[in-house]
Parts: structure tokens; C-alpha cells; sequence
């Protein structure tokens, strides 16, 4: 009888910090903490996206929608202009994405010129380097090849 009543007191105990836990996660992060954990993120090409939900939280990741719509190639930077999806319209925070040129050279832009549900990713490039041919992006829950057409624009078809 008294291990029938430690069995239902442990389960109870448990339950209740089951739901202690859950509560507290679910509560999400505040926008300020968002914006924080997005400018101290560093994420590395080979592991980006562990990277971003270990050092950004995974709900706020998994709930980042969006894809690229336009990019402008020239000699010094490279702007990428993003369509943004959900929650993500409304946050100021713009989570880290990352470029790669064909010499190998992992760039990570700076985000600026939100507008609505658009963001604007600045690459600044290596001075001597030239216009890249293409580029590879890594944005959350995809990476995408870009090739510019001759006057270094690209547009989504």
C-alpha cells in the first residue's frame, strides 16, 4: 500500500513539473531578448541551423518564414532583399544570414531597411575581389544558389 501511494505521489509530482516547465516555455521571448540573441548570434556555415536554435531558441526559428526575392551584385557588396512571412513581420529583430562566394569566403550579413514584410541584407565584399558569378545562401530552413544576370541583378521568377 505505501508503494502504491509513493508510485501516485511521484507521478503527481511529476505532472505538476511537467506543466510548471511547459508553462514557463511557452510564454516565448520577448521581442527586446529576441533582437539581442539575433545580434549576438554567430552561426558557422557548416552547422547553421543548430546553430541559430541553440543560440536564438528553436521556437522563434521554426517560426521564421521567408525567401529571397531580389539580389544586387556589384564590385564592393551584394544587397539581398527578403520577403518576410508571419510573426517575423512585425519583430524589428532580423535573424543572422549567411552568404557564401564561389573563392569559399563565408559572409554574414547585416540587416537594415526593413519595410513592411521586407528586409535588406547587406555583403560587404573583398575590395579586389570583383563581382561574384553566384552566390549561396543560408537563411533558416534552406540555402539557395543565386546566379546574377549580366547587369548583376537577380530576381525571384
Amino acid at each position: 500500500m505505501a508503494g502504491r501511494i509513493c508510485v501516485a505521489i511521484a507521478a503527481l509530482l511529476f505532472a505538476a513539473l511537467f506543466g510548471f516547465f511547459y508553462i514557463l516555455n511557452s510564454r516565448g521571448v520577448s521581442p527586446e531578448e529576441l533582437a539581442r540573441r539575433c545580434a549576438g548570434a554567430r552561426p558557422a556555415w557548416q552547422s547553421y541551423q543548430e546553430d541559430l536554435k541553440g543560440q536564438i531558441g528553436a521556437a522563434p526559428v521554426a517560426a521564421w518564414r521567408g525567401h529571397p526575392v531580389e539580389a544586387r551584385f556589384t564590385d564592393t557588396e551584394i544587397l539581398v532583399l527578403f520577403a518576410l512571412e508571419g510573426k517575423w513581420v512585425d519583430y524589428a529583430a532580423a535573424l543572422p544570414v549567411l552568404l557564401r562566394t564561389p573563392s569559399g569566403d563565408v559572409l554574414t550579413g547585416v540587416a537594415e531597411d526593413k519595410a513592411g514584410a521586407r528586409r535588406t541584407y547587406r555583403f560587404a565584399m573583398e575590395e579586389d575581389s570583383g563581382r561574384a558569378a553566384w552566390i549561396q545562401l543560408r537563411y533558416p530552413h534552406a540555402s539557395e544558389r543565386i546566379l546574377p544576370d549580366a547587369g548583376g541583378v537577380w530576381r525571384r521568377p
